[in-house]
């Protein structure tokens, strides 16, 4: 699956909730959590099994409305990301004193 890099999102990952559903994915909390723009609500959190730098994880997720999943900057500790604007590349590259 793709997902937007989402640099103000600091959580692990958000999914669309169509895809969520498919995955029969189980609930683990509820927290607090205050938007970009000021709102406050509560999110629901699932724990999601991910493949992401050729290893296997468990990641808190949360659900979005939105018709694209996000990765969110949790998801990319101990990885250097390099964004490369004339040639319009990026580059994630796992940080080997981590």
């Amino acid at each position: 699956m793709e997902a937007i890099l989402d640099t103000g999102f600091d959580g692990y990952l958000s999914l669309p909730i169509s895809i969520a559903v498919t995955l029969g994915i189980e609930l683990t909390a509820i927290i607090p959590v205050e938007y970009a723009d000021g709102r406050k609500s509560q999110e629901l959190v699932f724990s999601v099994r991910v493949n992401f730098g050729g290893r296997e994880e468990i990641v808190p997720t949360t659900l979005t409305a939105g018709a694209e999943a996000l990765a969110g900057t949790s998801l990319l500790a101990g990885y250097e990301l390099r964004l490369n604007f004339p040639k319009q590349k990026i580059n994630l590259e796992k940080v080997s004193n981590l």
